[in-house]
């Protein structure tokens, strides 16, 4: 019970944060921020609760309501000190009475099925529709409970009353949520640009080695692609899709205020071996939140680099005051092949033997029967007989893959005192990756603190040290020195290559592999032969001061230093015994990135006559980023040695040092943001970059925006509906963000020379050997961005989420232009052409079911994006067969019109295309005729049609989430979806064609192939076209380009002259290796075109939190422990390794995860 207070504390209003507080450290907080006093026992208070608390604007007595348990409390107020007294148990004792009355809302609307119980009993009942309630047998000096959904949960002291009416307030979920901003933070109630966010509970639900994979679902309109399973890998993010042909369309990665080397790769890249992702040396425990900016609104204040979003992570910091605690983390699990090998039903070495004889059986060639030495090269210096090959059956996939595993703790440390925090971490993770010997291990540590030296000065640093040192493998060729060398392998090798009559070891050869220089693929994982390397030291922080002005109320000065500091060590080396020649090599590459960033900018934020709030920045800002390599090669190494170093190398092949990626960017920036009466928002931003880029005359660009919101639920012509809009809120906005996200010097004629000209064999050659022009006239892609929204609440919040629709106009854009050839000067960058970009987002979050011990809760986002180029240059436009024109997407494919099996001949078949047309239009017409797909005709550019309903980019995407809470159990089950976009199958094409005989194949050839002998109907009904060795096909599938076709009158028929002499053919024919190869695009079949939509069970997690009394006897504050999964199930009609990654990649697809772990809070 409370006695009335006087008109201090009725009057008083103040802000209350505090995280994992008892009760005695929120009473001391409130007395640090009021005048506000306390006098109470401290063991009859209940210790062991923590409180976490964030509210702004709030009187005592609500506070006291708040924490207190009015079952157990009563407080009372002595001029300005606070009583608290534990209440005796006995006042329950005595007469019971019958209590009734009325429940409404806020507005004096009756709440129907509002539950009234007697506090600590069974005692309850629902109020009816018209929010009445009837309870008997009250004891007098009861608490009632009134209790809810989407309302705060209300206790009133009964103390005799028989009549007792009750107004509840909404319990706004979320409402009042700080989220951060540029250069600050705001009120997500008032936000009326696109921002998402992810917390920190959500990232930690799949333990993975980089955080940036956990965003994958989480928030709409941002699109997360892994590129590889390999740990660390890279991933692909893009915020509302692509907004540039050639510049870059990742987002601005800002890092606790510092904008980063985000998503990408520092180091050698020697594109055999997956790319790490620097994001990956963050540590996930570390992270408070990750905050997407989408529309212009929220990121036109970042000017020249947010076209493409910001994506801001803030880390965690410790609260004033806070009680010290220590929190171990430890995860352990293993991991294999999301899908695995066994469902691609390769053959065995008796199978592929077979499929190896039908190819001469059906081929012009003087054997009959394949013999092993057409498979083998003059690598291959150990030999086999057939025979001795029918005796081997080797299970590649046995040797380069293995159970991965992975072990990760984390121990953190957090403590307040009286002026300022600390927040303190260690982490450790090891990956021992899919792939064999793809290791990884990380080691991060990490210390944030704040303090406040002074009154209204407050000064922050956070620092982050981090290393990773990874162990890559290859996936495909890497020949650095003319093809001398054994260095292949890796998935990607033995997907195409991994033939099971090779054999793995041979006793003779010094390293006891078979053919090490020809390429064995499970040497390529044996770091005593090859080594590819890669670590990373990586420093990232900085320190600011903010000094709130107390002669000006609301007005502060924030001043900060921040840096971002890589070095990648890079080794690349090969034995000299596995090598052709004999001759060791190596390659070293230091690379250290350097980004440093300034900025002072003043903080304004009041309100005036409780009607009018004003909040407003205005600054300045500069960036310096630059980097320094050292990059130097050698062959015929001392010894075994696996360095350079002093023991130089006899042969210097090359060697570089040099800086590279210097720029530098000034800015001025400023926002305002007005609000009147809490309900009508308008907001301005505006940012000036001078980017080092461009030319002096061209590189200050202006960038804008203007938004507003009107919250619609506060009118009171509302009213009527509040029972059920808790919340909708209009938003909308315009803005102007800009791109330089282009290669250096582009403004510069530039003189280039070949460094490993002066080295080595060869002779010193002048330094000119090659220039580019440069074009000062290059400046900003520049785009316009609108943005309308709708964000809403319904039935007290019980379902809430928003809808909204974007447009983005990029005009300008970086291009490189081709120059007519008699100027020797290649292509030059121009702004030229514009782009459409726009879609729809919709999410949305419900509260299923909540009851005392059981919730069920759900969240949902999809996005939808499409783009059209509306402008390029008039040769650009002029040009024909190019995946880039007018009125098209971006990332068209580009592949010959596939038309079936022949079933007279049983070759691949393709629709002709009119040439003429195709070369006075561009347009692709049919002729109506099929025509083989041999060497000739799919290399033909007007066959090689641009699909223009057939993009790689998807054009929707979304998450599904499901949480189930029962007492201390909670279960998560998590999906992810994506679609509208097509993948070319390489993997499929290379399985099912013969070739020279030097791949893997499906057992499905040897029955669902053409065949001579087959029936009418068995050879309409062919699959897979007749298997045939290359570049020798049977006399009655050559093709005469030049002869007239009958029945059309066109050119190329079936004519051959050896038509009439088949017992000894000559003539031969080429299927199915247009210009060696179909991998890329142009040549390559549609039929390998396939959509790639699917839907996966991304994670599940199963955690059992401990009842706090249990882990306080143990010596815990709390406890977890939990198991999960991660990408489990997924569904789609793609028949590659995954439709997420690229096949044309050759890296390890994605990889199924099961994990162990437990959260310890001392």
């Amino acid at each position: 019970m409370a006695i009335s207070a006087d008109l201090y504390s009725q009057n008083t209003r103040f802000d209350l944060n505090v995280r994992n507080a008892t009760i005695v450290q929120v009473f001391d907080e409130i007395e640090r921020v009021t005048d506000f006093g306390f006098l109470f026992k401290t063991d009859q208070l209940n210790m062991d609760r923590l409180y976490t608390l964030d509210i702004k604007d709030v009187n005592i007595e609500k506070i006291m309501d708040e924490i207190l348990d009015k079952s157990q409390y009563s407080y009372k107020f002595i001029d300005r000190t606070i009583v608290v007294t534990k209440i005796d148990s006995n006042i329950y004792q005595g007469q019971n009475i019958k209590v009734s009355g009325k429940v409404t809302d806020s507005t004096g609307a009756a709440i129907p099925g509002v539950s009234v119980i007697v506090n600590g009993t069974t005692n309850g009942t629902i109020t009816d529709t018209d929010g009445n309630y009837i309870l008997p047998n009250v004891p007098v000096n009861a608490i009632l409970q009134f209790s809810f959904v989407g309302m705060k949960t209300k206790e009133i002291q009964v103390a005799g009353k028989t009549t007792l009416n009750v107004a509840m307030e909404e319990e706004v979920v979320g409402i009042d949520e700080v989220v951060a901003i540029g250069y600050g933070t705001k009120k997500k109630r008032d936000i009326i640009g696109s921002i998402a966010t992810v917390k920190s509970s959500e990232l930690l639900q799949t333990p993975t080695s980089s955080f940036t994979d956990v965003l994958q679902g989480r928030a709409a309109g941002v699109q997360v692609a892994t590129t590889s399973g390999s740990p660390g890998a890279e991933v692909s993010i893009k915020v509302r899709g692509y907004h540039s042909i050639s510049s870059g369309s990742s987002p601005l990665w800002i890092i606790d205020g510092m904008p980063v080397f985000g998503n990408g790769s520092v180091g050698l890249n020697d594109g055999t071996s997956a790319r790490q992702n620097m994001l990956a040396t963050l540590n996930p425990n570390d992270i408070e939140s990750v905050e997407i900016l989408k529309d212009a609104a929220a990121t036109a204040i970042y000017g020249s680099r947010g076209s493409n979003g910001v994506i801001l992570v803030t880390t965690k910091l410790g609260k004033a005051k806070e009680k010290g605690s220590v929190q171990v983390d430890y995860s352990t699990g293993i991991s294999h092949l999301a899908k695995s090998m066994d469902e691609f039903n390769f053959v065995n070495t008796k199978e592929w033997f077979e499929i190896a004889d039908l190819s001469f059986a059906h081929s012009n060639v003087p054997d009959r029967i394949f013999e092993i030495d057409y498979a083998l090269n003059n690598l291959y210096k150990s030999r086999l007989t057939r025979d001795e090959a029918l005796q081997i059956n080797t299970n590649w996939f046995d040797y380069i893959l293995r159970t991965g595993t992975y072990h990760d703790v984390n121990v953190a440390f957090k403590q307040g005192f009286e002026k300022g925090s600390i927040f303190s971490s260690v982490s450790y993770r090891n990956d021992k990756g899919v792939s064999v010997g793809n290791d990884m291990e990380r080691i991060s540590s990490r210390i944030n603190a704040n303090y406040s030296p002074i009154d209204n000065l407050v000064w922050e640093t956070r620092l982050n040290v981090a290393y990773t040192n990874n162990y890559r493998v290859k996936s495909e060729s890497y020949r650095g020195l003319g093809g001398s060398d054994g260095t292949i392998g890796g998935f990607g090798m033995v997907t195409r290559s991994g033939i099971p009559w090779f054999p793995v070891y041979d006793a003779n050869d010094p390293t006891g592999y078979w053919n090490p220089a020809a390429g064995n693929y499970a040497m390529a994982s044996d770091r005593d032969y090859i080594l590819d390397q890669k670590q990373n030291y990586r420093g990232l922080g900085g320190s600011s001061l903010e000094y709130h002005l107390p002669w000006v109320k609301g007005l502060s000065v924030r001043t900060g230093a921040d840096f971002d500091i890589l070095h990648d060590n890079s080794k690349l080396w090969s034995s000299a015994l596995i090598s052709n020649d004999g001759i060791s090599y190596a390659r070293h590459q230091g690379q250290t990135y350097m980004s440093y960033n300034f900025n002072t900018y003043l903080k304004y934020n009041r309100t005036f006559n409780d009607k009018h709030n004003i909040s407003a920045v205005l600054g300045t800002e500069s960036q310096r980023t630059k980097n320094k390599v050292s990059d130097m090669q050698g062959r015929s190494l001392v010894g075994t040695n696996q360095e350079m170093g002093s023991s130089s190398p006899a042969t210097m092949v090359s060697m570089a040092a040099y800086t590279t990626g210097e720029r530098y960017l000034s800015s001025f920036f400023a926002r305002a943001d007005y609000k009147f009466m809490d309900k009508y928002l308008v907001g301005v931003s505006a940012r000036r970059d001078g980017s080092s880029v461009f030319d002096k005359d061209y590189r200050w660009g202006n960038f804008y925006a203007l938004s507003a919101g009107w919250i619609v639920s506060d009118e009171s012509f509302f009213s009527g509906l509040k029972n059920t809009f808790s919340l909708l809120k209009l938003r909308g906005s315009f803005g102007q963000t800009g791109n330089q996200d282009i290669p250096n010097d582009r403004n510069l004629v530039t003189i280039s020379y070949n460094s490993s000209l002066r080295y080595g064999e060869n002779t010193y050659s002048p330094a000119g050997t090659s220039y580019s022009v440069g074009n000062r006239a290059i400046t900003w892609e520049t785009t316009d961005s609108y943005d309308f929204g709708i964000d809403f609440g319904l039935w007290n919040n019980r379902i809430s989420g928003s809808v909204a629709y974007y447009l983005q106009n990029v005009s300008g854009l970086l291009l490189a232009v081709s120059t007519p050839p008699s100027s020797a000067i290649g292509s030059i960058y121009g702004n030229v052409g514009r782009l459409k970009n726009w879609g729809y987002e919709f999410n949305v979050s419900t509260v299923n079911i909540q009851k005392s011990n059981f919730s069920w809760t759900t969240d949902f986002n999809i996005s939808y994006n499409e783009n059209k180029i509306m402008e390029l240059t008039s040769d650009m436009e002029a040009a024909k067969g190019s995946t880039t024109f007018v009125g098209g997407r971006l990332g068209l494919w580009q592949k010959v019109d596939y038309a079936g099996v022949d079933p007279e001949r049983g070759v691949h078949m393709l629709w002709e295309y009119d040439q003429t047309i195709y070369g006075e239009t561009g347009e692709y017409v049919r002729t109506g005729r099929k025509i083989p797909y041999n060497y000739t005709n799919g290399r033909l550019s007007h066959n090689q049609k641009v699909h223009k309903d057939k993009s790689e980019i998807p054009t929707f995407y979304g998450g599904l989430s499901n949480t189930f809470k029962f007492k201390g159990f909670e279960l998560n089950a998590f999906f992810t979806f994506s679609g509208g976009n097509y993948m070319f199958n390489y993997s499929e094409k290379e399985w099912t064609i013969f070739g020279i005989g030097n791949k893997i194949y499906k057992k499905a050839l040897l029955d669902q192939s053409w065949r001579p002998g087959w029936t009418d109907e068995q050879k309409q009904n062919a699959k897979y076209p007749m298997i045939m060795y290359e570049s020798a096909s049977p006399y009655y599938t050559q093709w005469n380009s030049s002869a007239i076709d009958p029945n059309t009158g066109l050119k190329g028929y079936w004519t051959n002259p050896d038509i009439n002499n088949p017992v000894k053919p000559t003539a031969t024919e080429r299927y199915d290796r247009a210009n060696g190869g179909t991998k890329g695009q142009g040549e390559g079949l549609s039929k390998y075109l396939e959509k790639a939509d699917y839907l996966r069970l991304k994670s599940v997690s199963l955690g059992y939190n401990l009842n706090k009394q249990v882990a306080g006897k143990v010596g815990f504050k709390a406890a977890k422990i939990y198991v999960s999964g991660t990408n489990l199930w997924t569904l789609s009609g793609y028949s590659g390794f995954d439709p997420e990654t690229d096949d044309d990649s050759e890296f390890l697809p994605s990889v199924k995860t099961f994990s162990i772990g437990a959260n310890l809070t001392f």
